[in-house]
């Protein structure tokens, strides 16, 4: 199956599902950044670091934030 007709099974089978387009050079921003966090890690484990990885939570909206799903 092409990539192309990926896209429209899931977005098809997925009701609600919106695309969205992850640009050109989705690929090499990401190979960009595992080639720096397999630099970095590696880094620290030569100079005798054990590294564990975790992502952040995306930021929700802050205190005194407006909330956009609020009625004025």
């Amino acid at each position: 199956m092409s990539p192309s007709a990926e896209v429209c099974h899931a977005l098809l089978s997925s009701p609600g599902t919106r695309y969205e387009d992850l640009g050109p050079d989705y690929y090499e921003r990401q190979a960009s950044t595992r080639r720096q966090i397999a630099h970095h890690v590696g880094k620290l484990g030569a100079l005798g670091f054990e590294v564990t990885l975790c992502r952040l939570p995306e930021p929700g909206p802050g205190p005194g934030q407006a909330n956009s799903t609020r009625a004025a």
